[in-house]
């Protein structure tokens, strides 16, 4: 009697979603891949870049590109570090803190190179009390070297901005709110801490 053949399911891993299936029959077997890679490390590098902006870290920012990136935004064109050099200023003494928003990403993958569009937002909060919205796409060509992926070239596509008014923060007067710590543009962020702890007391607002 012949033998019934089998099919055995090895899943995936890493940055690969989908299957990975072992087909086999008698002495015969066969591997059936059918993952698809989802660019998890082309993402760290977006995020890094926004980051960096936004807490003030070089090192982050940087790491988001490859020393011969090149960088067009706006009046800027040149590379990541003379692009920190001259926006940082520029944020330090107009805003009080900035979210670089990151939205949707679609990734074109090519081997070692991959071509993406990121929606973004921008959010400022000025230092004369008024609030900045801004929108747009970040357009950039990522490569792999040497397994990772970074930033080789960036052009920024702003489509929309506004002013919209400004309201109190929320919370802003609980006695104990800073106890864990209040945004900051650098390492002492809460964002920083390891490992992180909640140094408030337990408490029900409707208690």
């Amino acid at each position: 009697m012949s033998q019934d053949p089998t099919i055995t399911f090895h899943g995936a891993a890493g940055t690969v979603t989908g299957s990975c299936m072992e087909i086999r029959h008698g002495e015969t077997a066969v591997l059936v891949d059918c993952g698809l890679f989802q660019g998890t490390r082309t993402i760290e590098a977006l995020e890094a870049f926004s980051r960096g902006m936004d807490r003030f870290d070089r090192e982050a920012f940087l790491s988001a590109f490859w020393d011969d990136a090149e960088i067009a935004a706006g009046p800027f064109v040149g590379s990541a570090a003379e692009c920190w050099d001259w926006a940082m200023p520029m944020h330090r003494e107009g805003q009080e803190l900035t979210q670089h928003g990151l939205l949707q990403s679609t990734i074109d993958l090519d081997g070692d190179t991959a071509h993406a569009e990121t929606y973004y937002q921008f959010v400022a909060r000025n230092r004369d009390g008024s609030l900045m919205l801004a929108g747009g796409r970040y357009i950039d060509r990522l490569e792999r070297r040497g397994g990772q992926w970074r930033i080789a070239l960036r052009t920024n596509q702003v489509e929309w901005s506004c002013l919209p008014p400004a309201l109190p923060l929320p919370f802003a007067e609980l006695p104990d709110g800073a106890l864990n710590g209040l945004s900051a543009r650098g390492s002492d962020d809460p964002s920083y801490q390891r490992p992180l702890v909640n140094q408030r007391a337990r408490q029900r607002p409707d208690a």
